[in-house]
């Protein structure tokens, strides 16, 4: 069940509703405790909400884009209290002076604001399986793999891009959500014996709807991969498939 919105938060009540039901979904992937959402202030399509969480205290900002508020940035405001500006704020968070003049009160007390990332790829794992990654327009998509051969393109690399607003729904007689590119260079054939793509959204996915996967220009091509999701991340296992030289294989997930 959604939040309800509280007195001090600011915005058209229907906005303060899908804000406080998106954040806990999706400051929880950079977050390992439970959170709870203080304030939400809406200004037309921006919007910023603060949080605590373990200790820790943050605040998020969103962007409406289709029906959908997709979160921009979360950062972390449990800093020495020196104090921010409004033209700070307005920079740091990149929202309308309006917005931050109504957030400026929340933080004022906050010496710098600093973004919280996951830091699950960074760390090096000499066992772990090779692994692509991709973060295009907040996505973050990461395709792991074994390969069948010996060989290898240094160049093989995954490119990924959200749907646009014309391209996604509610926009008639559209169903995607996901576009991506396996992207090779030189005439080697890169074989994959099997591998996982994992893609985590910015914005909160409809569990009650199914989700595929497409993937062309590869040896077979692959077609309609279902898709589990966990953790407003979709999860595809796909089968063997080997890369065609001098071509990109092209891919794009879609409503089932």
């Amino acid at each position: 069940m959604t939040a309800p919105a509280r007195a001090d938060d600011f915005g058209a009540h229907a906005d303060l509703r899908a804000i406080r039901g998106s954040a806990p979904i999706l400051l929880g992937h950079y977050l390992a405790a439970p959170l709870d959402v203080n304030d939400v202030v809406v200004d037309e399509n921006a919007a910023v909400a603060t949080w605590h969480s373990a200790g820790r205290a943050g605040i998020a900002t969103f962007v409406r884009r289709s029906d959908r508020w997709w979160l921009v940035a979360t950062f972390d405001t449990s800093g020495p209290a020196v104090g921010r500006t409004v033209a700070e704020l307005q920079s740091d968070l990149a929202i309308s002076p309006a917005l931050a003049q109504r957030v400026e009160q929340h933080v004022a007390g906050v010496d710098a604001l600093q973004p919280i990332k996951r830091q699950v790829y960074q760390a090096a794992c000499a066992a772990c399986l090779p692994t692509l990654w991709n973060f295009a327009d907040g996505f973050e998509a990461t395709l792991t793999f074994v390969a069948a051969t010996p060989t290898w393109d240094p160049g093989f690399a995954l490119r990924g891009r959200a749907a646009s607003v014309a391209e996604m729904p509610p926009a008639p007689s559209m169903n995607s959500y996901y576009f991506f590119r396996l992207v090779t260079k030189g005439a080697t054939i890169v074989s994959i014996r099997q591998a996982k793509l994992d893609v985590w959204f910015p914005y909160v996915l409809d569990a009650s709807k199914g989700y595929v996967l497409w993937l062309d220009f590869l040896t077979p091509d692959l077609d309609g991969i279902p898709g589990t999701l966990h953790g407003n991340t979709l999860h595809f296992t796909l089968p063997a498939f080997a890369t065609i030289p001098g071509k990109e294989a092209f891919g794009e997930i879609d409503g089932a």
